[in-house]
């Protein structure tokens, strides 16, 4: 495991140890993690939908129907698949 991930980790186990309330330094530390296990690093929101293999069916019929990426990417947030999404 790279190592900015498992600190990153590590600071997530140790707030939780302390029941720390979720604040913007949990979220961001959380969205980085997410980042980096489904495409394999941090960036942009329009980065990570480039990259992104997992997203759910709405997002994808919405894809289809523009004819500009980035006119897709303004419209949506990074929309993962899920076994929720798969019921849509």
């Amino acid at each position: 495991m790279d190592d900015l991930i498992k600190r990153r980790a590590e600071f997530l186990l140790n707030e939780a140890r302390f029941n720390a309330k979720r604040d913007q330094v949990i979220t961001f530390t959380m969205r980085v993690l997410s980042n980096h296990a489904t495409v394999g690093f941090d960036g942009s929101s329009f980065a990570i939908k480039q990259k992104n293999p997992r997203i759910s069916h709405q997002a994808l019929s919405r894809l289809n129907e523009v004819e500009v990426f980035t006119d897709w990417s303004k419209d949506t947030i990074c929309l993962l698949y899920t076994s929720d999404a798969a019921d849509e």
